[in-house]
């Protein structure tokens, strides 16, 4: 890319928010231009915003690396959404019972927390480890993927415990490492999921593809989706964040086990299809180009088949409902839930529902009575989250009420309106979403 792709007129912040979004898929919110810009600034030195721009135009990683860590929030730590590693440990299991090997993936893997959670869980699976076993790490950051590689962590990266794999790590000093037997499963390489992914990497049995697509618009979160999809095995599943709008598409059935979403073929599927090229240049780096360009958009097929929800998960739902209930009603005898802002109070649900603890971040939720089109988002995730279809569709459909030229409400909204099987619905939603995000 040359300077001349910095349009007249154009702010320095302006033209790398353009140039991140057409090289990488990632969408730079107006509350994060001023975090922008003053990297830019810092890349500049004394040339200011203008030469970290020309810093960025001429291709250098360090450059890139700083810009993208101002615009994306790399919060992680072991064994986080505790319920995919649990999944994980069956699917080892029933892998091994087989004589099988099992190849993992974590695309979007930042500093490595994912990765090294799930080669605690091979390494200390109960039946003989393969061979084929492994865990490879995917993230665009190499600053990143070198303190991944590293496999030492604060002890905020270990605050939500180590679940049983202490013998995969050791302490030192206020550090916990891996241990040296850990590090012969793992591996790391740059990736660019928007890019062309490394050739006959797969196929893999699981691929975590956890709070990257919210990133990304609708189109190009769908098409990584897809295309990470391709890669898994017959019966392999993909794994999502509780608040990830991203889908593989027909041909694949949403399902919460273990208190988190996953993604599965259907029944007598078709076999996948042949994943899309997205352009990126020789070596993976930014490639130069005339104008930005976005993903192209793709409709949501009208015979796609509505999502399809486990129903052992409907009895596991109703068994934890009733628990937080009552653990709710003694709560409130005695110690009412404090009044907090709507910032910290997102936060705190958030937090809650990283955990799988949906009812509870539900409950949190309602009894600030906060009313606004975020809190009714965050809402309609966690009943979606619970197996809620119907309520979840009513939050939903408040959000683009409150706010209806906001793009992410109308992807939501046609993501529930495909889970209840109104997939005429959620054609037209997915299609008003694409078209208020190119406004």
């Amino acid at each position: 890319m040359s300077s001349s792709l910095q349009s007249e007129n154009e702010t320095p912040v302006r033209a790398a928010a353009r140039a991140i979004a057409q090289w990488y898929g990632i969408e730079v919110p107006p509350y994060r231009l001023p975090l922008l810009e003053a990297q830019l600034r810092q890349l500049g030195g004394h040339g200011g915003p203008q030469r970290g721009l020309e810093r960025l135009l001429g291709h250098e990683p360090d450059a890139w690396d700083q810009l993208i860590e101002a615009v994306t929030v790399p919060e992680t730590y072991l064994f986080r959404h505790v319920g995919h590693f649990l999944l994980l440990r069956s699917l080892v299991e029933q892998r091994r019972a087989s004589g099988l090997g099992v190849r993992v993936l974590s695309a979007g893997c930042s500093s490595g927390e994912e990765v090294w959670s799930a080669a605690a869980v091979l390494a200390q699976a109960t039946r003989l480890p393969s061979t084929r076993d492994s865990v490879v790490g995917w993230d665009i950051n190499a600053q990143r993927l070198r303190q991944a590689s590293e496999g030492r962590f604060r002890p905020w990266s270990v605050r939500a415990g180590l679940h049983g794999h202490d013998a995969c790590f050791r302490k030192e000093g206020d550090e916990v490492c891996v241990v040296d037997s850990l590090r012969a499963l793992v591996s790391f390489e740059k990736v660019n999921l928007v890019g062309d992914l490394p050739d006959k990497k797969g196929p893999f049995d699981a691929i975590l593809f956890r709070n990257v697509a919210i990133y990304w618009d609708h189109a190009t979160a769908r098409e990584v989706a897809c295309r990470l999809a391709a890669l898994l095995a017959e019966d392999g599943i993909l794994m999502i964040g509780p608040s990830d709008p991203a889908s593989p598409g027909d041909g694949w059935e949403h399902a919460i086990t273990q208190g988190v979403r996953i993604y599965r073929r259907c029944a007598a599927a078709p076999p996948p299809r042949q994943a899309v090229t997205l352009p990126r240049s020789a070596g993976g780096d930014p490639a130069p180009a005339p104008a930005p360009r976005r993903p192209v958009a793709r409709r949501l097929p009208r015979s796609a088949p509505a999502l399809r929800i486990d129903r052992n998960a409907r009895l596991d739902r109703s068994a934890r409902l009733d628990g937080q209930a009552q653990v709710s009603r003694r709560e409130r005898k005695t110690d009412p839930p404090p009044i907090l802002g709507q910032a910290d109070l997102l936060a705190r649900v958030k937090e809650l529902a990283d955990g799988g603890r949906y009812g509870e971040a539900l409950h949190q939720l309602r009894s600030t009575q906060i009313i606004s089109a975020e809190a009714q988002l965050w809402e309609g995730i966690l009943l979606l989250n619970l197996d809620d279809q119907e309520q979840a569709l009513d939050r939903f459909r408040k959000c683009v009420f409150l706010a209806p030229e906001q793009p992410t409400y109308r992807r939501w909204l046609a993501i529930a309106f495909q889970a209840v099987g109104r997939l005429e619905d959620a054609a037209r939603e997915h299609r008003n979403a694409h078209e208020l995000a190119r406004r």
